[in-house]
């Protein structure tokens, strides 16, 4: 069965909360693949490590333009604590990435909702 893949968009408005997204960087010929350098290994130490921590793959945003296609990038639903532990193994002290074949970035849910306003979740009185 095909495997749905939700833009970050989506996942704003179905949860409502920060969106911690991994993204890899293009192999050698700079192409994005959707089985990047590292991807394999890096969601294996997620399974093995962080197990209760969900993991999907993120289509590019609603606004990107892209209509199809997949990057290899993955939505990580970091809590705090699995957060400091993937931190503590992956990034150093400035939150750069110790593996030079992604990162991991912080996407707020408050500064989504605030810079798109078209985007409101349904049900609130705004």
């Amino acid at each position: 069965m095909p495997q749905a893949i939700r833009a970050p968009e989506e996942i704003f408005r179905a949860e409502r909360k920060d969106l911690y997204i991994i993204r890899f960087k293009p192999d050698e010929e700079m192409e994005w693949l959707p089985n990047p350098p590292g991807r394999k290994e890096l969601v294996a130490w997620l399974k093995s490590n962080l197990p209760s921590v969900r993991i999907e793959p993120l289509a590019p945003s609603e606004k990107s333009g892209i209509l199809s296609g997949y990057d290899g990038r993955i939505r990580v639903d970091f809590d705090q604590d699995s957060l400091a532990v993937f931190s503590a193994h992956w990034e150093d002290a400035e939150g750069a990435s110790i593996d030079s074949r992604w990162q991991c970035y912080l996407w707020p849910y408050e500064l989504w909702l605030k810079e798109d306003g078209s985007d409101q979740p349904p049900g609130i009185d705004w």
